[in-house]
């Protein structure tokens, strides 16, 4: 049979590396963030949101791009777009 007084102990210690086992995870955590954004800063990438941006942009410009060309050629033609 298990003594108590050894569980209570056992437990006793071991929620008292709770608290330096979290701190270990949020300290990795930075870390690791700090290393990748410093391996990545170079790369010089831009976020989905301004991907996004730009891809929405583009389509419009080609959208009144496209319109423009038809205008420009009916024009040439001797018509009114």
């Amino acid at each position: 049979m298990i003594d108590n007084d050894f569980l209570r102990t056992l437990s006793t210690k071991a929620a008292t590396l709770l608290p330096l086992a979290n701190e270990a995870k949020e300290k990795a955590e930075r870390e690791l963030f700090d290393l990748l954004h410093s391996a990545l800063k170079p790369l010089n990438l831009v976020s989905r949101d301004e991907f996004l941006a730009q891809t929405q942009l583009l389509a419009r410009a080609q959208t009144r791009l496209t319109e423009l060309e038809r205008r420009l050629e009916a024009l040439e033609a001797g018509k009114n777009p």
